[in-house]
């Protein structure tokens, strides 16, 4: 059985309101600014655009007008562009760590890893508390099998934000990769803790418990991941592994079947086997022992 290593490496342009101190400097783009994020939460992309582009060219200083497009251009996939828009706000605001960490954002996106570190190095240089610059450089480096200093990442990233539930998971997912299980352990619970409705940290940890042959506490997991996703196929198949391991042979075969129902055409091989040859054997299983299903 795999660790499920899904690092939720989802890389997100978040709408950036421009700070006091700021918005003192020019109000008139504040206005503009104001208009054009409601146009967006409008769903209304092309006026939002037109809008920051006419403020842009009436306050050619005003930066959160181009961080706003280029988060924007980011949106739709128009990552030169937003890097356009990015570069110059860092231009006009040296010191503007939205601006470096919107930069990473972009160059994570384009593949560009090694720019993406420097954006994000430069943004905590700017701000040290600035949580999601760490955790995106953490996943930078597990990507790069770095997981030592995925770990320090991952844990200034909380240390900033206590809350950060995917920074405790993604710490869980380095520990795991170090071989260091009581780590790992510790930080899926954290996780969890921070947000029980975190299937994945349910998933590795139920998985680290059936390697440590806890098989009870493992179920358990999986019973509770199930009970946030009741169509998670993964989540019944390895349940059902837990309970073949502790020999509930009846239980085992009605989440293999779970399984099946749930899963999808790229799951195909596995559900060849459970009809051919793991459910018919659990079957003559349950039949020797008299038991009906």
């Amino acid at each position: 059985m795999k660790l499920n290593f899904v690092k939720n490496v989802t890389i997100v342009f978040v709408l950036i309101l421009a700070g006091g101190s700021v918005l003192a400097q020019n109000e008139d783009g504040q206005i503009i600014l104001e208009k054009s994020m409601e146009l967006l939460n409008q769903g209304n992309i092309k006026a939002a655009l037109s809008s920051l582009n006419y403020g842009i060219k009436e306050s050619p200083n005003f930066v959160p007008l181009y961080l706003q497009r280029g988060i924007i251009m980011g949106m739709q996939g128009k990552f030169e562009d937003a890097l356009s828009d990015f570069d110059k706000a860092i231009e006009l605001d040296p010191g503007n760590a939205d601006a470096y960490y919107s930069h990473g954002l972009a160059n994570s996106k384009m593949g560009q890893s090694n720019e993406a570190i420097r954006d994000y190095s430069q943004t905590v240089k700017i701000d040290s508390n600035y949580a999601p610059a760490y955790y995106n450089r953490g996943l930078i480096y597990f990507g790069r099998l770095k997981y030592g200093v995925a770990v320090e990442d991952f844990q200034m990233a909380i240390k900033a934000q206590p809350e950060y539930t995917k920074a405790y998971y993604n710490l869980g997912l380095s520990f795991d990769a170090l071989g260091n299980s009581d780590m790992a352990k510790l930080n899926y619970e954290m996780a969890i803790n921070s947000d029980p409705s975190f299937s994945d940290a349910y998933y590795n940890l139920g998985i680290l418990y059936y390697s440590k042959k806890d098989y009870e506490k493992g179920i358990d997991l999986f019973k509770k991941l199930l009970a946030y996703e009741p169509k998670n196929s993964t989540g019944y198949y390895n349940l059902a592994i837990g309970y073949e391991f502790i020999r509930d042979f009846l239980l085992a075969r009605e989440n293999f079947l779970k399984f099946i129902e749930f899963a999808d055409s790229s799951n195909s091989e596995e559900i060849a086997d459970l009809k051919s040859n793991k459910i018919p054997q659990l079957e003559r299983k349950l039949d020797v022992a008299g038991i009906g299903y």
